[in-house]
């Protein structure tokens, strides 16, 4: 009695997960330890979002006072933009934008609609309506919470002056946002081949754990309990649940990104991973 491999898929159509990063071997010493430390996403992102609002602070007090005197929205703007990949962060900095921006308009609206009302009962319907946007306007996505928020801000602080106040808010947020989606493009453009390459690791030696134990029990006759048969299967399907989502975040990174014809085949490799298994993993004895 022979076990086989998953349905439609064989072991050598899989690249090795110590081979897909191949050219990134191990380094000596510390540097070693350095160099690991900087593949983190986090680290990465952390390292990025402080040049970026470094930059931003120092281009947003080169500008004219009406500008400089309000600078601090600017690495607002460059916090907000950098994400994992370069499309979330072109995306996070237009949404963002987009979101202040009805914020303001719904704020100002409405306040010289309701100038006569209390200005409780102003600022209660303000945010009730800037929730109702946030809840219908799908386009603004992860983004939308900014509607309210900006919304609360126009009526507490900008109500006097809507005009320069929108410029320096919108206009320094866009141009922070533009400066972190630069440098998510420059430095170091996340490719987030590390995360997935560890995911598929961590998947196969759980795979390669559950089907040892198969193999020994059937060698002594013994058949598994339903639950533990049960509980070994969630463990296989969260565990390729997470392989899936690692591969998204890959294929999101490679968009506009200018490191993605360099790792093209890397990132090939891990597209043919067991990642691309579709239902729960089927198994066959002969």
């Amino acid at each position: 009695m022979a076990i086989l491999a998953p349905r439609g898929r064989r072991a050598s159509d899989i690249t090795p997960p110590g081979r897909l990063l191949e050219g990134c071997g191990p380094h000596p010493g510390g540097v070693g330890r350095v160099i690991g430390l900087l593949q983190q996403p986090w680290i990465q992102r952390g390292v990025r979002s402080a040049l970026a609002a470094g930059l931003a602070w120092q281009v947003a007090v080169l500008l004219p006072p009406l500008l400089s005197d309000y600078a601090y929205y600017a690495p607002l703007g460059a916090v907000i933009a950098v994400h994992p990949t370069v499309a979330d962060s072109a995306n996070a900095a237009w949404r963002s934008v987009l979101a202040i921006l009805l914020g303001f308009a719904l704020a100002y609206g409405v306040y010289e609609l309701t100038r006569a009302v209390p200005n409780a009962l102003t600022i209660a319907l303000i945010v009730a309506l800037a929730v109702c946007v946030e809840r219908w306007l799908r386009i603004l996505r992860e983004q939308a919470s900014w509607v309210s928020f900006a919304a609360v801000l126009m009526i507490t602080v900008g109500a006097g002056e809507p005009g320069p106040y929108v410029l320096r808010y919108a206009g320094l947020t866009l141009l922070g946002a533009a400066i972190g989606v630069l440098v998510t493009t420059v430095l170091f453009p996340p490719m987030q081949l590390t995360t997935a390459v560890r995911a598929i690791a961590r998947t196969r030696d759980r795979l390669a754990v559950h089907l040892e134990s198969i193999a020994a029990a059937l060698r002594n006759g013994e058949v598994p309990a339903a639950g533990d048969w049960a509980e070994r299967g969630r463990q296989l399907d969260r565990s390729l649940d997470q392989m899936r989502a690692a591969e998204t975040l890959v294929e999101r990174a490679r968009r506009a990104n200018p490191r993605a014809h360099r790792w093209q085949g890397t990132a090939g490799s891990i597209r043919g991973s067991p990642a691309r298994w579709t239902g729960s993993p089927s198994w066959s004895t002969t």
